[in-house]
């Protein structure tokens, strides 16, 4: 026997209309891909909805792995470019090298704080680790 019945008979069938009350990860960067990317996480052979323009629906496990995947090639391409550029700078140029690590310092934090929903001793922990990082690298620096 149904639950519903006349017009609500059929209201419930498709799955997607349904909404779990479970948190989920809304950190800056997913709320961004959501808000102006959101269209291209829709499912293929979607057909957006008649009734309003420009309204679909997209898994958020779409989103959460693109916020992932970004963050992670974000992580990397900061520490491996400032090894890099450190490495590159010879012995005797110290302050281009200080200059150097206080930019990649600065763009870390920058990334942390913008992209993530870290705390400020969060962002400061983690900067306060990536330029230790860095300073052990360039410490440890033999160029011939």
């Amino acid at each position: 026997m149904p639950a519903l019945w006349d017009r609500d008979e059929h209201l419930y069938d498709d799955e997607r209309d349904l909404v779990a009350l479970a948190p989920d990860d809304h950190d800056r960067l997913n709320m961004m891909l959501k808000d102006f990317f959101g269209c291209l996480f829709k499912s293929r052979g979607q057909k957006e909805r008649t009734d309003r323009q420009g309204l679909f629906y997209f898994p958020e496990h779409r989103v959460q792995y693109a916020g992932l995947i970004i963050t992670t090639l974000l992580s990397a391409i900061l520490l491996v470019g400032a090894i890099v550029s450190l490495l590159y700078v010879s012995e005797r140029r110290i302050k281009l090298r200080v200059a150097i690590l206080a930019l990649f310092t600065c763009v870390f934090a920058g990334v942390v704080g913008l992209l993530t929903n870290a705390k400020r001793a969060e962002i400061f922990m983690s900067t306060a680790a990536y330029a230790a990082v860095l300073v052990v690298f360039i410490g440890n620096i033999k160029v011939d």
